[in-house]
């Protein structure tokens, strides 16, 4: 094997790592607020040892936490820094108002959206019937 070689499997090892990493995450998301080793393993359809040895390097990374009480699972902290991330660049705005529009002409009534600030709800988009 040449090293060019060998160092594409590498990398296709890392970015299937990187895959089975993210499918815990998202059923760790999906299982919220905690689930246990068996349900989290049965839910992604992996075995438990193989699913185990992925939270490790998960809690690890601050993405997953384990309650000490209960062995349960759940996301970390650092999971919680990305979504607010990814959060802070939702367009509020642009994804609704199409939905708006439609139900707007559904109900042929004026519409609008309101999101909460500092001081209650705010309307930040209306649709005149």
């Amino acid at each position: 094997m040449t090293e060019s070689s060998a160092g594409g499997a590498g990398r296709r090892q890392k970015v299937q790592a990187a895959e089975v990493g993210t499918d815990i995450l998202t059923a760790l998301a999906e299982l919220a607020p905690a689930t246990s080793l068996s349900r989290l393993a049965e839910h992604v359809g992996m075995p438990a040892s193989k699913v185990h040895r992925y939270l490790q390097a998960l809690i690890a990374s601050g993405f997953a936490e384990q309650d000490a009480t209960t062995n349960h699972y759940g996301l970390g902290p650092a999971a919680l820094f990305v979504g607010l991330a990814a959060l802070g660049r939702l367009d509020v705005v642009k994804l609704a108002t199409p939905y708006l529009a439609e139900l707007r002409d559904e109900l042929n009534e004026t519409c609008f959206l309101a999101v909460w600030g500092n001081r209650g709800p705010t309307v930040v988009h209306v649709e005149q019937a």
